[in-house]
């Protein structure tokens, strides 16, 4: 478990010291501390409503950290490299592997995912708890492609 949050970090950390810096925005910026209760609390999925939702997020040079609530993301593409930390919930992920097809792998707090752009991938949850993946991305063109 330690290790899984210290590999989160030093992910969410080699992004900001490699990212273009733009100093003049981060001279406008103060520093914030967040409570991810709270951001769950006040951002509950609506029953019946979507699967998923950004309920934060935060930019990082030219990255972003997404902090997402789901109960299930279809598979889906997009033109962004993905670092997923699971922080919250147990499930199942799907994910295109090196020939294609669609793995399923079951996911839990502390697990690391890496997902490069333009492969297939998702997730539901397995139980009660709604997952809470804490998602660092790389800059986007284009919105993702759902399949189903």
């Amino acid at each position: 478990m330690i290790l899984a949050h210290a590999l989160a970090a030093t992910a969410v950390m080699s992004l900001m010291l490699f990212a273009a810096p733009q100093t003049g925005l981060a001279r406008e910026r103060s520093i914030e501390v967040l409570d991810l209760d709270t951001i769950l609390k006040t951002h509950p999925l609506p029953p019946g409503g979507a699967g998923a939702s950004v309920v934060a997020s935060r930019r990082a040079g030219k990255g972003e950290l997404q902090i997402v609530l789901a109960r299930k993301i279809p598979l889906h593409i997009h033109d962004q490299d993905h670092v997923v930390f699971v922080e919250r919930g147990t499930g199942t992920a799907w994910i295109e592997n090196a020939i294609g097809e669609i793995e399923t792998r079951p996911v839990k707090p502390g697990d690391i995912i890496d997902v490069p752009r333009g492969k297939k991938h998702g997730c539901e949850k397995t139980r009660d708890e709604d997952l809470v993946p804490l998602v660092l991305t790389s800059p986007s063109r284009t919105p993702p492609k759902f399949f189903e």
